[in-house]
């Protein structure tokens, strides 16, 4: 009987169904994430555990686009490139230093989008006297 471990969208680990809550098992997991081909493992030691993932295998936890500064699921603290920045209805995400794509928790989204302008263009944030588009008016 094997244990299906599970990394969801909203950056919660499930296994079997159960939320994984303890900080430094957390911060285990989220540093442990491997890819081969198209699939998904924790590899911790000589431990391998397969895991679905259904989105992204980093999050932000928290951002602040004053400072240019995200803070990622895996404890890293990065500088924020606003050219990275992707919104489609629901989902905020940028690029880690690293060059992957980092999906922000519910929490950072609601957050972040505390500075969302609109004007005739649509919506946008500004960042440091950048503009940063978000949606296109419709």
């Amino acid at each position: 009987m094997g244990e299906e471990i599970r990394l969801t969208t909203e950056g919660l680990f499930l296994v079997d169904g159960e939320e994984i809550t303890h900080e430094r098992t957390l911060a285990l997991f989220y540093r442990s994430v491997i890819k081969e081909g198209d699939q998904y493992f924790l590899q911790v030691g000589d431990e391998r555990k397969p895991i679905i993932v259904e989105d992204t295998t980093v999050f932000v936890k928290h951002a602040d686009p004053h400072a240019l500064k995200i803070w990622l699921s895996d404890g890293r603290e990065e500088a924020l490139d606003p050219a990275t920045i992707s919104y489609t209805q629901g989902r905020l995400t940028c690029k880690t230093g690293q060059g992957l794509e980092a999906r922000f928790t519910r929490s950072a989204y609601y957050d972040f989008l505390r500075q969302l302008e609109q004007d005739d263009g649509g919506f946008f944030i500004d960042i440091k006297g950048k503009r940063v588009d978000l949606a296109q008016a419709t």
